[in-house]
């Protein structure tokens, strides 16, 4: 009965097909509102076609962050497929801060399983200069749980006790040992 209703919410080629040509119509925009609105409308059609060009478009340079943004939403969709995955793990360290935080919240979304085998990227992530960043990151790598990311963690979290107690130290009060 499971299958059945699974083979039931299946994209055929023929959807994933007219999907498509309505992103093109999408990107085709001058708009950019529109061209993001186009991807995100992808967001509930799993299709091998789709993620494909959902790639393409996210690793794009010439993409506005805003649509590279809606690439990274829409493969969080794809929570058990590795190529996603793998997508998703390199777009954590894009230039733009929007893609970045949207890629590590999607690779946060994805089933731990497939999610761990790129958990690692988020390392480097955590020391972020960027706040917003650095806490998708941390957050990711708590749902995720991976035990790549629990030293990296651990030393993120040594270093801010070392900057709180020497900011304590200089406003006169005593540190954060209770000192």
């Amino acid at each position: 009965m499971i299958w059945l209703l699974l083979f039931c919410l299946q994209t055929t080629d023929k959807e994933a097909a007219l999907a498509l040509k309505r992103l093109d119509k999408a990107l085709a925009s001058d708009d950019d509102s529109s061209r993001a609105s186009g991807v995100e409308s992808l967001r509930l059609i799993r299709h091998e076609s789709i993620r494909n060009r959902i790639i393409r478009i996210g690793d794009n340079g010439r993409a506005s962050e805003r649509v590279r943004a809606a690439c990274a939403d829409v493969l969080g969709e794809y929570s058990d497929d590795e190529v996603a995955a793998k997508s998703l793990a390199l777009w954590t360290g894009d230039r733009s801060r929007l893609v970045a935080v949207r890629a590590c919240q999607s690779l946060g979304s994805l089933k731990p399983d497939v999610a761990r085998l790129h958990a690692r990227s988020l390392n480097g992530l955590f020391h972020s200069k960027d706040d917003a960043v650095a806490k998708a990151a941390i957050m990711a790598a708590g749902v995720i749980r991976d035990r790549v990311n629990i030293k990296p963690l651990l030393d993120e979290l040594a270093l801010v006790q070392q900057k709180m107690a020497a900011i304590l130290k200089a406003m006169g009060v005593g540190g954060c040992d209770g000192g």
